[in-house]
């Protein structure tokens, strides 16, 4: 079923230094943060009374070049469409600091978030690693937030999570963990991230690693890690080379049936492992036994780009228990081995009697336009893809819907001159004082929190 999608409070902003007490829906602020350098890789998720909590990673440059730590702020539903602003110390914290020297010495570099709602609180993971990126590990925190009583963090010690996977190899993979909600009684979440197994290029090699930590203990218990898939190629392409950043891009979901949805990104050069050609894929996969036990291959599917050796990355899975059938909606970016425009490809799966299906929502690309980093958001009636338009030098954050009527885009009203790297969550049914919303969908990105100064993060909250 597919219904016209209205925005709400679009065009309202605020100047992007405002000091503000509350954020309204429609309001981009920036929010706070203490370090020196940019801030990038955010992640927000939404929880069912509307609180929103937002985690990146933050460049300590006062320290060395290396250093980072992992922000986070909570920003507390007030009710009638607005929600209480972060505070430093109060509401926006540092989770994973860059001084704790947890390998021994030097400063640690926590990198490259993710978050997940469970329940009325949130849970957030990153890598750790020392400077030269020579040890990690995975670490995890649970953000409480009861109604009625002071949010605070259930952690290992101020600025360390609680260790999940102690032997953590992310080298050139930088790790890139996913989070899904696997039950909220008890709490419990699963995480897949990337294992690099440290092969020379061109060739590299990867695992895809797995684990579920249940929060009704502390410190969490932890069953994994295990792998989820084995000796995954992402070698470098033949002409572009090493592409920049993290590298496999893990996301997961949870079906109506309990199995767990992988999505991940490959490429495979001429020869290695025999292979006839270069080639690069997204791929899709059912398991079974997500909630417990060795999660085992039930199905799975594939995607290449315009061409077998494009580049195809940045899978983006979301899912409702809401819409009435066990489907999933993916997005990912196409971009040739070689200069040229990124398109976006936006597509619905679904998984019945061990067969797979697939619709191609035909996201409307164009020549002379790249669409990058996209995202999607799945609910009942909604499917939507957000990726960041650039044209003619500007840069906007763009919406597509299939139901959009006689247009095939929205603009997303962003204020900054170059947004990057946008997230988005999804809250459905809204909070019951926004008779008028069904859907709530707050969006983050990066970008310049002045011209020429450091990146900065930035969020949005619409309603439809």
């Amino acid at each position: 079923m597919r219904v016209a999608v209205v925005f709400l409070s679009l065009a309202l902003t605020v100047p992007l230094l405002a000091q503000v007490d509350t954020v309204s829906m429609g309001q981009t602020v920036q929010l706070p943060c203490a370090a020196l350098g940019d801030a990038d890789h955010a992640a927000v998720a939404i929880n069912a009374r509307g609180d929103i909590f937002v985690a990146w990673s933050s460049r300590r440059t006062d320290l060395s070049s290396r250093a980072t730590q992992v922000d986070g702020c909570l920003l507390t539903y007030l009710g009638s469409g607005t929600w209480d602003m972060p505070t430093l110390g109060y509401n926006c914290w540092v989770l994973g600091s860059a001084e704790a020297s947890v390998f021994g010495s030097g400063y640690d570099s926590c990198r490259k978030p993710d978050v997940v709602a469970v329940g009325d609180d949130f849970v957030v993971t990153w890598p750790r690693s020392n400077g030269a990126r020579a040890m990690s590990r995975l670490e995890m925190v649970r953000v409480r937030c009861s109604p009625g009583a002071l949010p605070f963090i259930e952690t290992a010690a101020p600025g360390i999570g609680f260790l999940i996977d102690p032997l953590l190899e992310s080298k050139d993979a930088g790790a890139m963990p996913d989070l899904v909600t696997l039950s909220v009684v008890p709490p419990v979440v699963g995480v897949v991230y990337v294992e690099d197994e440290r092969r020379n290029p061109p060739y590299r090699e990867f695992d895809l690693r797995f684990c579920r930590a249940d929060f009704s203990v502390l410190p969490p218990a932890v069953d994994g890690p295990m792998v989820l898939v084995d000796d995954l190629p992402q070698d470098d392409p033949p002409i572009s080379g090493e592409p920049a950043g993290g590298k496999v891009l893990p996301e997961l979901e949870l079906d109506d049936q309990g199995n767990l949805v992988l999505a991940y990104e490959s490429y495979v050069r001429y020869a290695h492992f025999g292979w006839p050609w270069d080639e690069g894929r997204v791929h899709v996969e059912w398991f079974c036994n997500g909630a417990s036990g060795l999660p085992s291959l039930l199905q799975g599917i594939h995607f290449n780009g315009r061409t077998r050796s494009s580049r195809v990355r940045r899978p983006s899975l979301s899912a409702s228990r809401l819409d009435r059938a066990n489907t999933v909606s993916l997005s990912f970016m196409d971009a040739p081995d070689n200069l040229g425009d990124f398109d976006v490809v936006h597509r619905e799966l679904s998984y019945a009697g061990g067969v797979i299906t697939d619709q191609d929502f035909g996201y409307p690309n164009a020549v002379n336009r790249s669409d990058s980093m996209p995202v999607v958001a799945h609910g009942g009636s909604l499917r939507l893809s957000l990726a960041i338009h650039k044209q003619d030098a500007r840069e906007q954050v763009m919406a597509f819907a299939p139901s959009f009527a006689n247009r095939p885009f929205v603009d997303m009203d962003c204020p900054v001159a170059h947004p990057w790297r946008p997230s988005i969550a999804l809250l459905e049914p809204a909070p019951p004082d926004l008779p008028s919303a069904g859907v709530l969908l707050p969006v983050s990105y990066e970008g310049p929190g002045t011209p020429g100064g450091p990146l900065r993060i930035y969020l949005i909250v619409h309603a439809l």
